[in-house]
């Protein structure tokens, strides 16, 4: 008697978990998009997005438009950022490479420190668009690579930091182009030791 009153218990119980509905996925984005909600909202469009297809389509079309469409790097810009890399939303690619002229911005997914190591800055752990980028992974190769080619010697150095934590073949190479290129003596020896290890 007592177990079966306790296996319907367990079967109500059972029954009312599936009686929940999940959250809405436009409200979670408004939610998002406004600062006093946005950090709950980035966590419960993170879980909602690994199980459900649309959702997560629905996000990675709006992304791109609030990484670029906002002036400050404010809490909602950086919880969007973060999920462009955790969902590696390959169409947030532009407007982080539009980001990058941010500058480093500390606070990568998981580094709030003050201090910082050189280990953990080329991990980019104080770069959240770097960070972003080498998420995404191979997609970004091609851009990172431009801004390798093209940027100031700080910007080539971030570059060189995203594509080493890509780590894939095609950054590998992408690297390996860019160096007979890099005239600053300090980059190039740093890109010289990471292919000295790596290979």
């Amino acid at each position: 008697m007592h177990q079966s009153v306790h296996a319907s218990a367990l079967f109500l119980c059972m029954l009312g978990g599936l009686g929940q509905t999940q959250p809405d996925i436009r409200t979670l984005y408004a939610q998002l998009s406004q600062p006093t909600t946005t950090n709950a909202a980035a966590r419960e469009i993170r879980d909602l997005t690994s199980k459900d297809s649309t959702a997560r389509q629905f996000v990675a079309q709006r992304i791109p438009s609030l990484i670029s469409g906002r002036a400050n790097a404010d809490a909602v810009w950086m919880n969007a950022v973060r999920l462009a890399g955790q969902l590696k939303v390959t169409s947030a690619i532009p407007a982080l490479k539009q980001a990058l002229s941010r500058g480093e911005i500390r606070g990568g997914y998981d580094y709030e420190g003050a201090a910082i190591s050189f280990a953990e800055f080329a991990q980019l752990r104080y770069d959240i668009v770097g960070r972003a980028l080498a998420d995404i992974g191979d997609p970004s190769v091609p851009t990172v690579a431009d801004v390798l080619s093209r940027g100031d010697a700080p910007t080539r150095k971030r570059a060189f930091f995203i594509l080493s934590n890509i780590n894939s073949p095609a950054a590998m190479q992408a690297i390996r182009d860019h160096l007979p290129n890099e005239a600053d003596p300090a980059i190039k020896s740093v890109i010289q030791n990471y292919l000295h290890i790596s290979e």
